[in-house]
């Protein structure tokens, strides 16, 4: 049986309710599953974290569906839809990749990382984890499409998401056991292992600025700087190989090519860098 789980306060504000109401009326005969992912429901954050963004997975029995956008009110919601056949096979879910395979498994398996909204928990139906390859080259190349979109908009928001992303895919590259996709969760393993002296305190940094600018609404330092910092620290880390990756500038435009608007913005930064 189909139950609505809007278990706290903030499940049952505006537009949750009318969210679920709306994907039910559609979608009743197919859907498996409807899950929040992302900062909206990081049950982790702090109070005052300001965000405008709702996303949304509907996991469906067979149907698949476009990947979509609507703004309700003052919201923006990214409505997502996977079959439970493509969570449940990695290369079938590879034939239409909206996200990356692991971040995706990893945000239904793990509690802290999503909030069950409606119908049955398909986490025990999922591969387990340890099964699953990260695909470090697609977590980059991720992290480098919002430093591309941060860029070309010259969006703050956009860096900071950026930033995030980069951050999972070091942590996940430098411990294999980390699977949290909360924002808390990675500042709290990048100061560890900052600690531990497995990474420059740079990162940790300019996350933190990230944090409080999700908070606060602005940057302690002027954001053009940051952001060269930012991208500064991560073309010398792709070009010692600090990572899962070291490449020349060549190879490292050529990477770029292969990423999914072929960066033309990040290329340029790159080459004026050498």
């Amino acid at each position: 049986m189909l139950v609505s789980y809007l278990n706290n306060d903030r499940m049952h504000r505006y537009p949750i309710p009318e969210i679920l109401s709306d994907l039910v009326k559609k979608y009743s005969d197919e859907i498996v599953a409807i899950y929040g992912i992302g900062s909206y429901f990081d049950k982790l954050l702090p109070d005052g974290w300001l965000t405008e963004d709702v996303d949304i997975i509907t996991v469906t029995k067979t149907r698949k569906m476009y990947w979509q956008k609507k703004s309700y009110g003052n919201y923006e919601v990214f409505f997502g839809f996977n079959t439970l056949e493509e969570l449940q096979d990695e290369k079938i879910f590879r034939e239409t990749p909206a996200t990356n395979y692991k971040w995706a498994i990893m945000d239904f398996k793990i509690c802290d990382n999503s909030e069950l909204l409606y119908g049955e928990d398909i986490s025990v139906k999922l591969p387990e984890l340890d099964s699953i390859d990260p695909d470090y080259n697609d977590l980059l190349k991720r992290a480098l499409y919002r430093v591309e979109k941060s860029l070309k908009l010259d969006s703050k928001e956009e860096l900071t998401k950026a930033v995030f992303k980069y951050c999972f895919y070091v942590c996940v590259y430098l411990d294999d056991a980390f699977h949290y996709t909360s924002i808390v969760k990675i500042k709290e393993q990048v100061e560890q292992l900052v600690e531990l002296r497995k990474l420059d305190k740079d990162i940790l940094e300019i996350l933190i600025e990230c944090f409080s600018f999700r908070r606060l609404g602005e940057f302690s330092v002027e954001f053009h700087v940051l952001r060269n910092r930012f991208l500064t620290l991560v073309i010398r880390a792709i070009s010692k190989g600090t990572f899962h990756a070291k490449m020349k500038l060549d190879e490292f435009i050529r990477f770029l090519d292969s990423t999914f608007n072929g960066c033309p913005n990040l290329k340029r930064m790159s080459k004026k860098s050498k």
